[in-house]
């Protein structure tokens, strides 16, 4: 190969790397954005479940003073075209049974993984920080305690 074909190859490269980079980032603004619809309901945590081979999933939960989902919304999916999507399948469900996957409602899956884990972590911040009462500032106490600053 010559210097040029061997040019022309890392441009390609670079290009298509650059392309998959700011799809990636496409894509994490518009789950942010289904989230952000998420939190203004209650407490909110994301889960994650999965890997490369099998997939990764997302869920982000929102629970009221009840610590009973008040709203879902999951991102699932190989490629940088999969959209967030609501979680209907959840709502209403106490964090406790959703914290146990194989168990939860929808059960043995990633998207069930995703949910419980995402249920653990709002359990850890009831053990560390008590229940959230129902007032607006401190309802998003986990997401502000978390990444600091505010919703």
């Amino acid at each position: 190969m010559t210097n040029s074909t061997i040019l022309i190859l890392v441009l390609v490269f670079a290009a298509v790397w650059a392309v998959q980079m700011a799809a990636g980032g496409w894509q994490a603004r518009r789950f942010m954005r289904a989230v952000r619809a998420v939190r203004i309901q209650g407490r909110t945590a994301i889960g994650v479940a999965g890997g490369r081979v099998r997939g990764r999933a997302y869920v982000a939960i929102a629970v009221g003073p009840d610590d009973r989902v008040v709203a879902a919304t999951r991102l699932t999916g190989k490629t940088v075209l999969a959209a967030p999507q609501d979680l209907p399948q959840i709502v209403g469900h106490d964090i406790n049974d959703l914290a146990s996957a194989a168990s939860g409602p929808l059960g043995d899956t990633t998207i069930g993984a995703a949910a419980a884990d995402a249920a653990r972590h709002l359990q850890k911040d009831n053990a560390e920080t008590g229940p959230v009462e129902a007032s607006y500032p401190t309802m998003h106490r986990l997401h502000r305690s978390r990444w600091g600053g505010e919703p």
